[in-house]
């Protein structure tokens, strides 16, 4: 399978990692289009699915871009081990190791990253462009002093010595926030005459293809009608329900599997594709000795993932049963906001009921209960789709976990097997 990041996704990315800043760059690798940068940082400041990675006050994890497209980010542990440093993996450590992330951004709203890095007085940019054949940049003093490739374009040159100048942009996706912005974004795809309203989002807006239809289908209407004939709702749902992350797609008739945020998602893609590289027989038959330490580190990884994956499984049908304990309660918390007509906010300041939280966009609310079994838990409980639906919700959870488990453990027999040869 392959996976890559729209421009769209590499916005989202870039806002769920607001934490990287105080980060340090520990060590850095690259082999074979992967770029694996590894950072350390205080666990506290972290998101959970990245504490695992450390003992006490700190922890590490992974940054990987996976040339040209992909970037995924891991607890320590989750990635193959490391190949030995190529000369270019050297070059980075020489002049990055130790160094502080001090912010990260997306370049002209395009499948750029760049990272602004510091060690004492020395100021460096990071660049991963994760396009065409996809390139890594380091820029120091305003010149581009190590990149992966040299390049050379109508519209700019990729060489040392120079400065760093990014491709042209279309209208970037930031400018989309920028309030009373409507009337130049109808004016941009209006121009496209006859196009498709769908193709023309596409190409002027840089919006990722699911992303253009779901505007459209909030707005009611059709992905084939003319740009030049469309009205012009599609810009609040832009400007007001888009702009949300992570991007609920309501046009998609098949259920798939949801996560809370990109990260999350992204973790998901990338034990997928691990698995499948391993069940394609990925390792070589007949390993040499040095191997057989790797396949060994390769199972035990992959022990730790199925216990996890057992653990959640496991919870998250507790939560579906727990949910079914306290029907009474949680159906009590539905019916105030049904008789709100919908309105979530109905639902805030409901401490008392054990209303923790409530997000108005996803209309979901955080609740809180005493569980006899499982004692003080907090359950989703998605207000449209009522309480069958918030088990439910948990349910297809487990499923999908138990489906992650069933591929991960043909992967452990393929990797014990090559063990015992």
């Amino acid at each position: 399978m392959r996976f890559s990041l729209s421009s769209w996704d590499v916005k989202k990315v870039v806002e769920e990692l607001s934490f990287l800043p105080g980060t340090h760059i520990s060590q850095i690798y690259y082999n074979e289009h992967s770029l694996r940068i590894r950072l350390s940082a205080l666990t506290e400041r972290l998101p959970e699915m990245l504490k695992s990675g450390g003992e006490g006050r700190y922890s590490r994890f992974d940054m990987i871009f996976k040339l040209p497209g992909a970037l995924f980010i891991l607890p320590q542990g989750v990635a193959p081990p490391s190949p030995p440093p190529t000369s270019f993996a050297m070059a980075l450590r020489k002049h990055l190791s130790g160094s502080a992330v001090e912010g990260i951004e997306q370049v002209g709203g395009d499948r750029i990253m760049r990272l602004r890095l510091r060690r004492g007085e020395e100021e460096a940019e990071l660049i991963v462009e994760m396009f065409s054949k996809g390139n890594i940049i380091m820029v120091k003093g305003g010149e581009i002093a190590l990149l992966l490739r040299r390049e050379e374009f109508a519209s700019r040159k990729l060489q040392p010595s120079l400065p760093y100048t990014p491709p042209p942009s279309t209208l970037p996706l930031c400018v989309l926030e920028v309030e009373g912005v409507g009337e130049e974004v109808g004016e941009k795809v209006r121009r496209s005459g006859r196009r498709a309203i769908a193709a023309a989002l596409v190409k002027e807006l840089s919006l990722p293809p699911p992303i253009a239809r779901e505007v459209l289908h909030r707005a009611g209407i059709g992905e084939r009608t003319p740009a030049e004939e469309a009205w012009e709702s599609y810009v609040y749902w832009l400007e007001d329900e888009v702009l949300t992350s992570p991007v609920e797609l309501r046009h998609l008739t098949r259920e798939g599997e949801r996560h809370p945020t990109y990260l999350k998602a992204l973790l998901s893609i990338y034990s997928s594709l691990v698995g499948e590289e391993e069940r394609k027989g990925d390792v070589t038959e007949g390993v040499a000795e040095e191997d057989q330490n790797r396949l060994e580190r390769r199972l035990k990884m992959q022990r730790e993932a199925l216990e996890r994956l057992e653990e959640e499984m496991k919870r998250c049908r507790e939560l579906a049963e727990c949910i079914y304990r306290h029907y009474g309660e949680l159906q009590g918390i539905v019916e105030i906001y049904d008789s709100s007509g919908g309105d979530p906010k109905a639902l805030i300041g409901l401490e008392e009921r054990g209303v923790k939280e409530v997000d108005t966009k996803k209309k979901v609310a955080l609740v809180e209960v005493d569980d006899q079994l499982l004692g003080r838990v907090e359950l989703e409980l998605p207000l449209d789709r009522g309480v069958n639906g918030a088990a439910q919700l948990y349910y297809e959870r487990a499923k999908t976990a138990r489906r992650k488990i069933e591929g991960l453990r043909k992967a452990m027999e393929e990797t014990e097997r090559l063990i015992r040869k």
